[in-house]
């Protein structure tokens, strides 16, 4: 058995300080844990080779030419891009965010999760209570609604690129 009588003064000091140091580290364990957790992923996020970018498609992919694609679905996981008569053409990408980055950003726009139309197609927009409603142009004759999230991205769209269903003068849809 340990005999605390024969320490000195000092010593008991530093014993103190000692077991108070391992109770902090006992209690924050998890908090030190997230600190060098934290600092191993950026480390291995500093040294990991940057992601490849997915270049712009401007004129022509695969033989397909973007004057052509006027409307890209994902149904059932599977892409789709339609041309201006409404046929199904091959598109090479498999998914809308690399569809979206490989497409013009001034000519297309994101409307819904699993659809990306060209702007020139839309022929009229109107309000659909808080949310926007879309139609096509012949031969879609398709009407797709946009959320309010999105609603306010489509108007800027529409403002900053012309296109022919937004009144520039008066700020609004035709």
């Amino acid at each position: 058995m340990f005999n605390f009588q024969t320490l000195s003064q000092q010593d008991i000091l530093n014993l103190i300080v000692l077991v108070v140091f391992v109770a902090t580290i006992y209690w924050n364990r998890k908090l030190i844990a997230g600190f060098y957790a934290k600092a191993k992923r950026t480390h291995t996020a500093q040294t990991r080779p940057a992601r490849k970018k997915i270049q712009p498609v401007f004129e022509t992919h695969a033989g397909i030419l973007l004057a052509d694609v006027s409307l890209i679905i994902i149904k059932d996981k599977c892409t789709i891009a339609y041309n201006r008569a409404n046929q199904a053409i091959p598109w090479p990408y498999t998914t809308v965010i690399t569809s979206v980055e490989a497409l013009p950003k001034d000519q297309y726009f994101r409307i819904r999760r699993e659809v990306i139309v060209r702007g020139d197609v839309i022929d009229r927009v109107s309000r659909a209570g808080i949310a926007l409603q879309v139609t096509l142009k012949e031969p879609f004759n398709t009407t797709y609604i946009v959320s309010k999230k999105s609603a306010a991205r489509f108007r800027k769209f529409g403002a900053e690129h012309a296109m022919p269903w937004w009144d520039r003068m008066h700020n609004k849809f035709r």
